[in-house]
């Protein structure tokens, strides 16, 4: 199979900034990196309708069998929490464990790495297409997606299979249909919000174009979502004081590249330039001209987008961990498409531009890591 030149960079580069976050973030300072460890020696099953991650875990257990690891009990979480940072805080530039080391343990070295098993031939079937390349070196100016790649967890199986939807959009909906029913029985139990707001958009495709009935439609959504919201709560809530300015603003904040158990603090450039760029994506999407080529796919995108971010915001109330960005990635390409179609637009029209300001983000992320190693 020829490889394009600019797939093989991209992919060079994708792995160089994997290897970068990798070796910098210390053990367990990725999300929950503990919890998993002690399911890739507990969880058997790749089938389960609980959605565990059986298929992440089994893929996990099998690195271990390659390598010999055993699970030791001082991986235990209560053994763990020993080493807890007393004086932590977010946005702070500190770890939320004590550390020796800023590399990681080998073990949790050899599951990160792992995930380029998964990772690799699956962005170069990706990059296939010309059109996707500028999406995919859009996507690494977000330092937090690359990072997020690099955990030790099954929400990278669910980001792998939102690109496979992604990349198969236009095809049946049966083959999506089916993809989804698999997804539900082998992935984390998170991919349920993707699962949602797929199902709810090609719902909403279906209804013929007009005013009136579009309009029923989002009334009979948002009343769907306040009548079951008493009986969601039965079956999932948590007891928590809900913030949800607090929880939209970390969200979007992380999704840029604060990640992870420990804390990055971001620059007022970082903090306003993410912020101004949501902000513009908005309203260009809002006063979209009616002769832009696209707008039909813009418009398409950003009624997914925002499906997706009711229901974000909907189990949000039920579940406080979800104010987190990571949780936005499976939809990642479809916002960089947005962000392409309408706010670069024809200003860029070529990948270096994207390429130096993907080295010059990530490369200021790495001179953080190293601050917060030495200042700690």
């Amino acid at each position: 199979m020829k490889v394009n030149k600019n797939s093989f960079f991209l992919i060079l580069l994708f792995i160089a900034y994997f290897t970068g976050y990798t070796l910098l973030i210390p053990t367990y300072e990725n999300p929950d990196e503990s919890r998993h460890l002690w399911k890739v020696f507990n969880v058997e099953k790749v089938f389960e309708i609980g959605g565990n991650g059986g298929l992440y875990y089994v893929f996990q257990k099998g690195v271990s069998n390659i390598f010999g690891y055993k699970y030791k009990k001082s991986y235990d979480r209560k053994n763990v929490i020993k080493e807890a940072n007393p004086d932590f805080s977010y946005f702070a530039n500190e770890y939320r464990y004590k550390h020796k080391s800023i590399s990681p343990r080998k073990d949790i070295l050899t599951y990160r790495f792992a995930n380029l098993i998964v990772l690799i031939p699956l962005f170069f079937w990706f990059l296939k297409e010309k059109k996707h390349r500028m999406l995919f070196t859009l996507s690494l100016c977000f330092p937090g997606f690359v990072w997020f790649l690099t955990s030790f967890n099954p929400d990278i199986f669910n980001i792998a299979f939102s690109v496979i939807l992604f990349k198969y959009r236009d095809k049946s909906k049966w083959l999506i249909l089916g993809l989804l029913i698999l997804a539900y029985l082998i992935l984390d139990r998170s991919i349920i919000l993707l699962i949602l707001a797929l199902l709810i958009y090609y719902t909403y495709q279906f209804i013929p174009k007009g005013k009136y009935l579009r309009l029923i439609f989002w009334l009979l959504f948002g009343t769907s979502l306040i009548v079951f919201h008493d009986f969601s709560k039965n079956i999932i809530s948590y007891n928590y004081e809900y913030e949800p300015i607090k929880s939209i603003f970390t969200a979007i904040i992380s999704f840029y590249g604060l990640l992870g158990n420990m804390s990055i603090k971001a620059t007022f450039f970082e903090y306003f330039s993410i912020i101004t760029l949501i902000f513009v994506l908005v309203l260009r999407i809002i006063f979209i001209k009616k002769d832009h080529p696209k707008k039909e796919k813009v418009k398409e995108f950003s009624t997914l987008i925002l499906i997706y971010f009711i229901l974000w915001a909907y189990l949000l109330t039920l579940v406080p961990t979800l104010d987190q960005g990571r949780y936005f990635y499976p939809i990642i390409f479809y916002l960089m498409y947005l962000i392409k179609e309408v706010v670069l637009k024809k200003q860029v029209q070529t990948l270096t531009p994207l390429l130096l300001l993907g080295m010059t983000i990530n490369g200021f992320m790495f001179v953080k890591l190293f601050y917060v190693y030495f200042t700690q």
